[in-house]
C-alpha cells in the first residue's frame, strides 16, 4: 500500500542457508496471486431467518421492542441465537458503563430519600450525592478519561439534579425508581416487561410522570410520533394497567427525559410535547401489530427495512447480516426493503 517494505528476515535466512532462492516459495506467491483474481462477484439475497414459533420469544422488554422494530435481525441474533458481542480487550470504561454509575447513584439517592432518611436537597443532599458517586466511580477513576473528564460532568449534573428535586419538592412525589413493570396482551401470548427508571405522581391531580433518565441523545419528537422510540409510551401502557409494582393504575399525563450530561448545561428536562393519550394508544396498537406479525412463522427478520437511515442505525451484528457486502455489491438487498 504505498510503504516501504522488504522479505522477512527468517525467509533471508532460509534462502541464505540454502545457497539460493526456494523455488517452492514462488511457487506458492504465484499461487496466491491466482486466489486473488476471483472475477466477477454476485452478491448473496439478504439473510430471511424464520425460525420456529417455539424459538420466538414469548417475553421482551420495552428496550427490545424498538430493535425489533428498527432491526429485525439484530433482535434475531441477540434474543433468538443469544449472540452477544465481545468487549475489546483492555479497553476504557464505555458511555454505557457511565450511564449506569449515574442511574445507580441517583437511584440509591432517592431510594434513602424515600425511607425518610434525608432530605432531597441542600448541602447535606449534595455531600451525600457526590459520596454515593464517587463510591460507584471508584473502580473507574484509574482510567484518565474518567477522573478529568467522567467525574467532573457527574458533579455538574449532580448539582443540577438536586435544584430540580428541590424544585418539584412538594409537587411531585416519587412512587417508583428501577420499577419492574409487566403486561400480558390479551389474545397474543405475549407479554411486555419494562424498568422504568422513575415514575412520580403529580401531587395536584394524581397523574403520573414517567421519567427517564438520558447521559446521551434524546429521541425527536417526530421519531416519537412515528412510533420509532417507544419506550416510554410503553411504559405508559403498563402503567395505566397498573402493571408497575407498587405503582396503583393511574393516567400518565407527562413523559419526561432528564438529560444528565454534566456539560455546559448540566441537565435539562425534555417533556415528550406530544398528545400522551394518542401516544399511548399507538404504542399499544403499533406493539399488537408487531407482535402478531412475528407470530406468523413465515414472517422473516430482515435487518434494518427501513429505508430511512436514521431508522437503520449501526448494529454489533451487521457484519452477520452482510449489510456492508450488500451496500458495497450496489444494494442488493433493495428487494427486502
Amino acid at each position: 500500500d504505498g510503504s516501504p517494505a522488504i522479505a522477512s528476515r527468517w525467509l533471508y535466512r532460509i534462502e541464505a542457508l540454502r545457497a539460493g532462492p526456494i523455488p517452492r516459495a514462488r511457487r506458492l506467491a504465484a499461487l496466491i496471486d491466482r486466489f486473488e483474481d476471483t472475477g466477477p462477484l454476485t452478491p448473496l439475497p439478504a439473510p430471511r431467518p424464520t425460525p420456529p414459533l417455539h424459538a420466538r420469544p414469548k417475553a421482551l422488554f420495552v428496550t427490545d421492542i424498538e430493535m425489533l422494530m428498527r432491526d429485525p435481525y439484530s433482535h434475531y441474533a441477540k434474543r433468538i441465537l443469544k449472540l452477544t458481542p465481545l468487549d475489546p480487550v483492555d479497553a476504557d470504561p464505555s458511555a454505557a458503563i457511565r450511564g449506569t454509575v449515574i442511574h445507580d447513584a441517583l437511584e440509591a439517592f432517592l431510594k434513602d430519600t424515600q425511607a425518610g432518611k434525608h432530605r432531597p436537597y441542600g448541602p447535606p443532599a449534595r455531600r451525600r450525592l457526590l459520596a454515593l458517586g464517587q463510591k460507584l466511580f471508584a473502580p473507574l477513576l484509574d482510567f484518565p478519561a474518567v477522573h478529568s473528564f467522567w467525574w467532573p460532568r457527574f458533579v455538574r449534573a449532580a448539582d443540577w439534579f438536586l435544584n430540580e428535586q428541590k424544585d418539584r419538592d412538594g409537587r411531585f412525589e416519587t412512587v417508583g425508581l428501577e420499577c419492574d413493570g409487566a403486561l400480558e396482551l390479551e389474545g397474543l401470548d405475549f407479554t411486555l416487561m419494562a424498568r422504568a427508571d422513575r415514575i412520580d405522581r403529580i401531587v395536584s391531580d394524581g397523574g403520573l410522570d414517567i421519567i427517564d433518565y438520558k447521559t446521551g441523545l434524546v429521541p425527536t419528537k417526530a421519531r416519537i410520533e412515528a412510533g420509532f422510540a417507544p419506550q416510554l409510551p410503553l411504559e405508559a401502557v403498563i402503567a395505566e394497567r397498573g402493571g408497575f409494582d407498587g405503582v396503583p393504575a393511574a393516567k400518565v399525563t407527562h413523559l419526561s427525559f432528564w438529560r444528565l450530561s454534566g456539560g455546559r448545561e448540566a441537565g435539562k428536562i425534555e417533556p415528550v410535547r406530544s398528545d400522551i393519550d394518542a401516544l399511548v394508544e399507538a404504542a399499544e396498537v403499533g406493539l399488537r401489530a408487531l407482535v402478531s406479525h412475528f407470530a406468523n412463522p413465515e414472517s422473516a427478520y430482515l435487518s434494518a427495512p427501513h429505508a430511512d437511515p436514521e431508522l437503520a442505525a449501526y448494529s454489533d451484528y451487521d457484519h452477520l447480516a452482510r449489510t456492508v457486502g450488500g451496500a458495497l455489491a450496489g444494494g442488493a438487498f433493495a428487494g427486502d426493503a
